[in-house]
């Protein structure tokens, strides 16, 4: 980047210059006297004083261009250190454009660079390099989380905690330059004791810092839902549904869409970024290969990862390809389909389409649910639903296997069971108020009337045989049963059915809720999302790990010395004392122009 090297005087539009406002704030900064700008004003420059405002005309050649605030701030007591002079002007776009034309033209100032203004700041140490990165991450923030963490970085907790580290660093040295030349003096025995003490308050700071990045955080500052799958299974229909509007081209033809496209949406405050992608499958088109190419890479890299499925079109090999990805969601569509029953037990039997739902890993999740194109109760759900209210392996608190004494079945508590239960509630010789077989219309199974589920449900958890309200196979997504393979395993398979047309309201809540109900859980603990951070964060830990041990078995206190100083330089750069010019690159070329 040429402007590091470069002290010009540089002039910019500080708060957009795209599309027209009711202000607009010019910025110059580098020049030597406030006198230089006596042609442009209207009032007498050397009377002046910074930090106060003046109204009045800005001209040139005699014109009045604009009638303006004018702001002077005074190096070194400024943004950046240097001179700075402040025109809010009226924000029309081509007024601001001419104003910045002027300047450039006829008072020897240039347009800025992006960031340049904030990277002056920087060289004249009027913000260090983590508060540069905490002002990028507050200027580009998609969530409120990230917002304040970048606030949190220029002047809050988060910069206060690596200031802490280094401290405790510091005062460790200290300690250990103390034993060196004054160990006469303080005694051998006192020596130790604030050698240990300093260092336990180093341990204890880098790892307060260090559970905060233990997890992959990264995704959080720009979070991506990303929608995959093979041709003609909805992608494009669902990805416009999320939008809102009609974004992606909804056709028959299989591969439609060749490349991926993307669209910002807001959920509960978080700007996601929802990808839709080219359909998963093998062609002879180098261009659609290439967008099926990008749409592995992005599944494996996003935040959210969603699969959709149509049973009636499917090739198996090509779910092979999905196999090493954990999906957050897979969506069966087409529910309303006939024969969809069928053909969805036949997808149930492909092994490489199992495999992807055994790569669903939360049993909190809700992974797999059913989406209809037409038809479908939006209300609804089929096989296995989430594990507050399942059978088989279900929470404690609802299952019927192995479930808690309160609820369970089979070695249930006399309250609740089924076998050898008491005449209250049991299902093989219980009261016929609640039993499954032979049990009266409004409850059972084998002869139940259409309000209630499978063996003995309700119509709130039954599965196969569910009336209207709980769609194809199994039950809502509040209860359900797990199905097995015919290999007899147990599958974690969480269903729920829904329309795509008349419930569309639900299929978009489906994504959006489990979205922000993730993203919420991912912030919890208040994770560090800036990489440099993370990376520079793990380094110490490892060097304050690997020189405890070297505390405890070197007596060498000059040698303790020297590793400790490797600690201090990791240290320095977390906090922006010290900096390699490629960060700088990767930060400034971030900045918007005129910061």
């Amino acid at each position: 980047m040429q402007f590091l090297y470069n002290d010009d005087p540089i002039v910019a539009c500080s708060s957009g210059n795209t599309s027209n406002s009711a202000i607009a704030i010019i910025r110059l900064s580098g020049f030597d006297e406030i006198s230089v700008f006596q042609d442009f004003l209207s009032i007498d420059t050397n009377k002046i004083k910074p930090r106060k405002a003046y109204y009045c005309d800005l001209v040139h050649c005699g014109e009045i261009l604009d009638q303006v605030v004018a702001v002077f701030f005074k190096g070194p007591n400024s943004y950046n250190g240097e001179n700075i002079l402040e025109l809010s002007v009226h924000g029309n776009v081509l007024n601001v454009n001419r104003i910045l034309d002027i300047f450039c033209d006829h008072a020897n100032f240039r347009l800025a660079y992006p960031g340049e203004f904030s990277y002056r700041a920087l060289k004249n140490e009027k913000l260090n390099l983590s508060q540069v990165e905490g002002l990028d991450l507050l200027l580009n923030a998609n969530s409120q989380f990230a917002l304040q963490q970048g606030f949190s970085l220029m002047s809050g907790s988060l910069q206060k905690s690596y200031l802490k580290l280094h401290k405790s660093f510091l005062n460790h040295k200290s300690s250990v330059e103390l034993s060196i030349d004054f160990l006469d003096d303080i005694g051998e025995e006192e020596g130790t004791r604030q050698l240990r003490e300093s260092f336990k308050l180093l341990s204890n700071d880098i790892n307060s810092l260090f559970s905060k990045v233990s997890g992959d955080s990264s995704k959080l500052i720009n979070p991506e839902i990303v929608i995959v799958g093979q041709p003609n299974s909805g992608k494009s229909t669902f990805f416009n549904l999320l939008v809102g509007e009609e974004r992606a081209i909804v056709t028959e033809i299989a591969g439609t869409t060749r490349d991926y496209i993307s669209e910002n949406v807001l959920v509960d405050g978080i700007n996601f970024r929802l990808v839709d992608t080219a359909g998963i499958r093998s062609s002879e088109d180098s261009i659609e290969m290439e967008g099926v190419r990008r749409a592995l890479d992005l599944v494996s890299s996003s935040f959210i990862k969603v699969l959709l499925v149509n049973p009636f079109e499917f090739d198996p090999h090509y779910f092979e390809l999905l196999n090493d990805i954990s999906f957050d969601k897979v969506l069966i569509t087409h529910s309303d389909r006939e024969g969809f029953d069928a053909l969805n037990e036949k997808l149930f039997k492909v092994p490489s389409f199992v495999k992807i739902l055994e790569n669903i890993k939360s049993p909190e999740n809700p992974g797999l649910q059913m989406i209809g194109s037409i038809g479908a109760n939006a209300g609804s759900g089929s096989i296995g639903a989430n594990a507050e209210t399942g059978s088989i392996g279900t929470n404690p608190e609802s299952g019927s296997i192995g479930a808690n004494p309160e609820s369970g079945s089979i070695g249930a508590k006399p309250e609740s069971g089924s076998i050898g239960a008491k005449p209250e509630s049991g299902s093989i010789g219980a009261k016929v108020e609640t039993g499954s077989i032979g049990a009266k219309p409004e409850s059972g199974s084998i002869g139940a009337k259409v309000e209630s589920g499978s063996i003995g449900a309700n119509a709130g958890t039954g599965s196969i045989g569910a009336n209207a309200g709980t769609g194809s196979i199994g039950a809502s997504a509040e209860s359900g049963s797990i199905f097995d393979d015919q290999e007899g395993r147990v599958l974690p398979r969480y269903t729920h059915s829904v329309s795509m047309v008349d419930g569309s309201r639900v299929a978009v809540s489906l994504i959006t809720s489990y979205a922000a109900q993730k993203y919420g859980a991912a912030i919890a603990d208040e994770p560090i999302l800036l990489k440099r951070h993370q990376q520079k964060i793990f380094e110490s830990k490892r060097l304050i790990d690997e020189y405890s041990q070297l505390m405890t078995f070197e007596t060498d206190i000059s040698i303790i010395s020297s590793e400790l100083n490797n600690i201090g330089h990791c240290i320095s750069e977390l906090i922006g004392i010290v900096s390699a010019d490629d960060v700088l690159h990767n930060i400034f070329d971030n900045f918007c122009i005129g910061k």
